[in-house]
């Protein structure tokens, strides 16, 4: 009971929707007309709620970027943000929590939240005809929640993930002696990402004071598949605050990761169409009954496949060098 009453004093800390929601004027004025919105959509999620989602879709799209919003912000910014599309070159797809915006039923929790991104996911590579080795999850301080939430359980259905000011978990935020997660802390990335086997890219502020710098080192630590991150001298909500010049670093920075996310995935699918058998790993216990027999059997296959495989990883390397 106690932890229960933890958590929901938790929740009504950690979400502060706007009020009223940043487009509130657009939603009235397309009301009138008996219309939503360009690109607004809603979708159901499955404990009930009704949650809007803004589309912007790319003519020649190499990929789809999923875009998760801090606390204290909804989709509002993303609708009058739409050169992102072209930045990228891919869609670009944001959504509202329940209890934001202007999504309908339900309240604000960590639960809901989850169940939020996977019903995008859902919508997105059912209805929506976008291929899941094609999305890039991007997630912002408290979006990267869900953003890690969804990359932890679709271990094959994402191409990459961008954490921007990400946090370890809610409760690390307060207190930086926290060595493992409580039961009443929500949002517990630390825990999940580890999981993750897509490639990450992490962005953070080192004057962040909101969430730490060290939660962007420290996730970065426990990244499998990871990449130079990239550290800012700025705060948590001035990443982006500037001219074209001012953000130019960032916008390039993402850019030459989604091209090299993209490349890794679709070598990695090549691979496993051209080498189905090559990806199922021998038991230990078979490999101890071989003995030599297994072990000489084991050396002709490395060295077939490294004459298969040399030139590829050459030049994958070589690529992502320059991209860097």
């Amino acid at each position: 009971m106690g932890n229960a009453c933890v958590s929901q004093v938790v929740d009504c800390l950690v979400f502060t929707p706007p009020h009223p929601c940043s487009y509130d004027q657009e939603m009235k004025e397309s009301k009138k007309k008996g219309q939503l919105p360009e690109g607004i959509v809603f979708i159901t999620t499955k404990h009930g709620s009704r949650i809007p989602l803004h589309i912007v879709k790319h003519k020649r799209a190499r990929c789809t970027v999923l875009y998760s919003h801090g606390n204290s912000e909804d989709l509002g910014p993303m609708i009058s943000n739409q050169y992102l599309s072209e930045w990228f070159r891919g869609n670009y797809i944001s959504y509202d929590y329940t209890g934001y915006g202007y999504s309908e039923g339900g309240e604000h929790t960590e639960e809901h939240v989850y169940n939020d991104i996977e019903a995008v996911y859902e919508y997105l590579t059912t209805d929506g005809g976008i291929k899941p080795e094609e999305l890039i999850l991007y997630g912002r301080s408290l979006g990267s929640g869900p953003t890690v939430h969804l990359a932890s359980t679709k271990p094959n259905g994402i191409a990459g993930m961008v954490l921007e000011s990400a946090l370890l978990s809610i409760v690390r935020t307060q207190c930086r002696c926290v060595s493992e997660s409580w039961k009443s802390d929500i949002f517990c990335n630390i825990d999940k990402i580890s999981k993750i086997e897509a490639p990450t890219l992490i962005i953070h502020g080192t004057r962040d004071c909101v969430v730490p710098h060290y939660h962007g080192r420290h996730l970065q630590d426990n990244i499998k598949n990871t990449v130079e991150p990239l550290w800012l001298p700025r705060g948590h909500n001035d990443l982006w605050d500037g001219d074209e010049a001012h953000c130019r670093p960032i916008f390039d920075k993402i850019n030459k990761f989604i091209s090299h996310a993209l490349r890794e995935r679709r070598r990695s699918l090549l691979y496993k169409t051209v080498h189905p058998s090559r990806t199922k790993r021998i038991p230990m216990s078979q490999h101890d009954k071989k003995n030599n027999t297994s072990s000489n059997r084991q050396k002709v296959i490395l060295s077939h496949s490294f004459h298969h495989s040399c030139a590829h990883i050459h030049v994958h390397t070589c690529e992502y060098a320059r991209a860097r």
